[in-house]
């Protein structure tokens, strides 16, 4: 066991908050930043747990936590930079213009959906 999937994913989660619930895309300022410092908190004590539980050793959850950053920044730094985006297929195919479009229209028939469902309740 020298990777641990549990602390990637607890990693993958925070960074998904960190990375996308900023203060200044969304009107909540105060909700979004408490959000982002619990599942921060939540995160470490996840790790501190998994460790102490011994169900990895501490050297998997480092590098748990290291590959998933990487890997995480990578991809970021990746998609902002056109001539490393145009190296790989599937980052060309991840950040099409087609498959932005459907993951709009997906994003608001579900604003569309559960407004609905919160205005019927």
């Amino acid at each position: 066991m020298i990777f641990s999937g549990h602390t990637c994913f607890l990693t993958l989660v925070m960074m998904v908050f960190v990375e996308y619930c900023r203060d200044t895309d969304l009107a909540g300022s105060f909700w979004c930043s408490f959000i982002r410092r619990l599942v921060i908190l939540t995160h470490a004590i996840g790790i501190t747990v998994i460790v102490g539980t011994k169900l990895h050793y501490t050297l998997d959850v480092f590098l748990a936590v290291l590959l998933t950053v990487v890997a995480w920044r990578s991809y970021h730094h990746a998609i902002e930079h056109s001539k490393l985006k145009a190296q790989f297929a599937v980052l060309q195919w991840l950040e099409a213009e087609e498959v932005m479009r459907i993951d709009d229209q997906a994003f608001e028939n579900f604003e569309k959906t559960t407004g609905a469902l919160l205005l019927n309740s």
